[in-house]
């Protein structure tokens, strides 16, 4: 099994709008679109080939384009949840952002997601706008979340404050 449906079958344990393979296969033929994958080991890893021996735990995709970075999915295979690879995921990325001098990144996540919007602030993320019945299935407002990148080490907030 590729990477690709791995990460399909976390996406439908994860989301009521699951990515499909097809859509997974399609956002990963643009270079702007990143992969960051994190295994059972705890290893972390980008822009990733899948070589088939490894139990992928959890994924991050974003993407980058002129400094500004969106966080489009994260999730954790539901039997490795709360054992820390999300925040794997999230320093990961954050290093990776710093290293591409990204100026800022940006995410949504739904309202009442409150482990996501946890998740979220304890690596910098505030709040800075909501949209009204953005999501569907069920109804539900969309936060909008946004963090600066830092440029230097004096600027680095770390991440287990």
């Amino acid at each position: 099994m590729g990477i690709i449906s791995e990460i399909a079958g976390i996406e439908e344990q994860s989301f009521n709008d699951p990515w499909s393979e097809k859509s997974l296969e399609e956002t990963f033929k643009h270079d702007h679109n990143h992969l960051i994958a994190v295994f059972d080991d705890g290893t972390t890893v980008d822009d990733y080939v899948f070589q088939g021996n490894e139990k992928l735990a959890g994924y991050l995709i974003y993407s980058e384009v002129a400094g500004e970075a969106e966080l489009l999915r994260i999730a954790v295979d539901e039997t490795m949840r709360h054992r820390g690879f999300g925040g794997k995921l999230m320093e990961h990325f954050i290093s990776e952002l710093e290293f591409m001098n990204a100026e800022k990144v940006t995410l949504e996540v739904r309202k009442g997601n409150s482990a996501a919007i946890g998740l979220y602030t304890i690596y910098g993320f505030e709040q800075i706008a909501v949209r009204k019945d953005y999501y569907m299935d069920p109804d539900e407002d969309a936060v909008i979340m946004q963090r600066p990148i830092a440029k230097n080490d004096d600027e680095i907030g770390r991440f287990s404050e």
